[in-house]
């Protein structure tokens, strides 16, 4: 049996700041449309909404953010309108010291869910544009942390 996921994907980096400094970072949604392709320069949208534009087609995206601090986790709504937000991406902080990194480090994940109606090139492109918004949030993290 091939264990290889088409339907969901992660992507994760060590970061070189405590876990809930991360997870502070990724609940500021000024910061997030500074790191989220799909959700460039997102503004509040009301009710707890948020819309940006996806770099990659031109369309509005529209989100909402249930965070968890508890769990270090961030669960991302995400549709073309904001009758349709779907929870289809979560960000993850690991503390450091669960994984004998230290506590002044963590590890951020980002999991994405496939929707049926994601095409494969789609999907590509998600799975892509996770892996680099990764390199953006730690660049974005460390100089937020200044």
């Amino acid at each position: 049996m091939n264990l290889s996921d088409p339907f969901c994907h992660s992507a994760t980096l060590p970061m070189p700041v405590p876990a809930l400094e991360a997870f502070e970072f990724l609940t500021d949604t000024e910061m997030m449309g500074q790191w989220a392709f799909g959700a460039w320069g997102l503004k509040p949208a009301g009710n707890g909404v948020f819309v940006g534009n996806s770099m990659f087609e031109d369309m509005e995206v529209y989100c909402r953010l249930n965070a968890s601090r508890e769990l270090l986790q961030v669960d991302y709504e995400v549709g073309e309108d904001p009758a349709s937000l779907a929870p289809r991406i979560i960000s993850k902080v690991i503390p450091g010291e669960h994984l004998g990194r230290g506590a002044g480090n963590c590890l951020v994940s980002l999991i994405a869910w496939r929707s049926e109606t994601v095409s494969e090139e789609r999907w590509c492109l998600t799975c892509a544009s996770h892996e680099t918004e990764m390199y953006r949030i730690r660049h974005l993290l460390e100089d937020w942390r200044s």
